[in-house]
């Protein structure tokens, strides 16, 4: 049985978790928080409190011996966007100590910040915020290590089961909108990750984002009608258009997606 190390078992994470147990493997997924040991051990999932700060890792670093596939599920959030990248360095270590040879990283499509049009993973990324900038750090950091197999996932906005950015943006009295829509849903994204990790193991980088990209207004326009919400006064500009291209990830996998962003979840 392939064992599965999930660190940052979130509203990603958690949920990958889960599909993974139900696929038959061995999961092992850390947290920050101790209250969540019995909601993992409840779905079978083997618990590890791991709390990662710019200096140290603090917990149990049994986690990292004998997995033989490490994905990486820890957003660059507000407490740590600034010193992300430190954070993975960290994690870096006890790749190499623990001969870890398979890793997946969950990045971001926020690499490409600065970028208009269409853009496939050859387009050299250009982040312009500090958290953007320390992800495509983490990226290069990881690349860095020697004998390892690298898949890296620039992953869209992330929508599901009550989430999507139309419930902040109806609280908003001016609701700011630029460019096209960018999004994957979770069950896409565990999909996806699901299907590389049946595979054998290559240095790719892939961008994962459904293959729908309306105008911003028009889609949360639609948004909060199918919600029953209301959004305030909107200021739309196409100053900084672009659409993610997701061919690759789908010819590589032999991959259509399937899950429609522009549906409620009720629909899945």
């Amino acid at each position: 049985m392939k064992k599965i190390g999930i660190l940052g078992c979130g509203w990603l994470g958690f949920s990958l978790a889960k599909s993974l147990i139900g696929d038959g493997y061995e999961v092992h997924g850390s947290s920050r928080s101790i209250e969540k040991k019995d909601e993992f051990e409840n779905n079978k999932i083997i618990f590890y409190l791991i709390k990662i700060d710019q200096n140290e890792i603090k917990g149990n670093l049994d986690f990292f011996k004998n997995i033989q596939v490490l994905i990486i599920c820890i957003p660059p959030g507000k407490e740590n966007g600034y010193n992300y990248s430190k954070i993975i360095n960290l994690c870096c270590k006890e790749i190499v100590i623990n001969k870890i040879k398979n890793i997946v990283f969950t990045s971001s499509i926020s690499v490409y910040e600065g970028i208009k049009g269409e853009i496939d993973e050859k387009v050299q990324p250009k982040p312009i915020n500090i958290s953007s900038k320390e992800i495509l750090i983490s990226e290069k950091k990881l690349m860095g290590l020697k004998d390892i197999n690298l898949i890296i996932l620039r992953l869209g906005g992330l929508v599901g089961v009550n989430r999507n950015p139309i419930f902040s943006l109806a609280k908003k009295n001016i609701v700011k909108l630029e460019g096209r829509i960018n999004l994957i849903h979770q069950k896409e994204c565990i999909l996806i990750i699901s299907e590389l990790i049946k595979i054998p193991f290559s240095n790719n980088i892939f961008n994962c984002v459904y293959p729908y990209h309306p105008l911003k207004k028009d889609y949360y326009e639609k948004q909060a009608l199918l919600r029953n919400l209301r959004l305030n006064k909107i200021i739309y500009s196409t100053k900084n258009e672009k659409t993610i291209n997701s061919t690759k990830i789908s010819k590589f996998l032999n991959y259509k997606f399937k899950f429609d962003v522009n549906l409620l979840e009720s629909n899945f």
